[in-house]
């Protein structure tokens, strides 16, 4: 089977941010693979300030969100940042990880696991990291929270 070469941003999206959007838009003009969301499951029982919704709420409204949007092929429900294992379930998908997007913020510890652990997460030979910046349009998910 040959697997189709995508990027993905990682995160609960406790909610989806314009920061999140920039990751998505920037991947695409760099690479022009489409972008799958990994959102790590936030179960009902593990709900605090910092992660007031249970993906299984949030999950079907980003589908809807994007379903029309072909910068984003798919969103899929991951248990951890452990890049072996999403990388091991998009492979069973029939999807190879090409780019990984991410704000400044996560950039050392991606480029960390993706380095160490990069032909057992099934990464492309010419894998990149793309880090996009906190502008001042982009809202973190902490103060919309807040707000």
């Amino acid at each position: 089977m040959e697997h189709q070469i995508v990027n993905i941003v990682l995160g609960r999206f406790q909610p989806f941010t314009n920061g999140h959007m920039a990751c998505v838009d920037q991947a695409y003009e760099e690479t022009g693979n489409p972008t799958i969301i990994c959102m790590i499951d936030t179960p009902e029982s593990k709900l605090d300030d910092k992660h007031p919704f249970p993906s299984d709420q949030l999950l079907p409204i980003y589908r809807r969100l994007f379903e029309k949007n072909k910068r984003v092929l798919d969103i899929v429900l991951v248990k951890s940042a452990d890049i072996v294992k999403i990388g091991e379930l998009l492979w069973e998908k029939g999807y190879q990880i090409g780019s990984w997007t991410c704000g400044t913020d996560r950039l050392s510890t991606y480029t960390r696991m993706s380095t160490n652990y990069a032909e057992k997460a099934h990464l492309t030979s010419d894998f990149k990291m793309i880090e996009v910046k906190r502008g001042d349009e982009d809202i973190s998910a902490t103060k919309v929270r807040q707000a």
